[in-house]
């Protein structure tokens, strides 16, 4: 998890793991949204995130990108 503060890894850590994604790569959001390890704080990217407190806020919009529905069904699918 290069590039990420103490703080970062601490947010990672406790969210929520995306059931039948890598768990190293993949956290949700708190509102639900999946993203990726190496997107953090990537506003350009479809899975970007940052922290707010001790928790992962989703830098784009649930539902608005093209990548929420293919991670969303691969995961239940598990």
């Amino acid at each position: 998890m290069t590039g990420m503060c103490a703080q970062a890894r601490k947010a990672w850590d406790k969210a929520a793991i995306v059931p039948g994604l890598d768990e190293d790569l993949w956290r949700m959001a708190i509102c639900g949204q999946p993203v990726s390890r190496d997107a953090f704080q990537s506003a350009d990217s479809d899975c970007g995130w940052r922290i707010a407190g001790s928790h992962i806020i989703a830098l784009a919009p649930l539902g608005s990108r093209k990548h929420v529905e293919p991670v969303l069904r691969l995961a239940l699918a598990s």
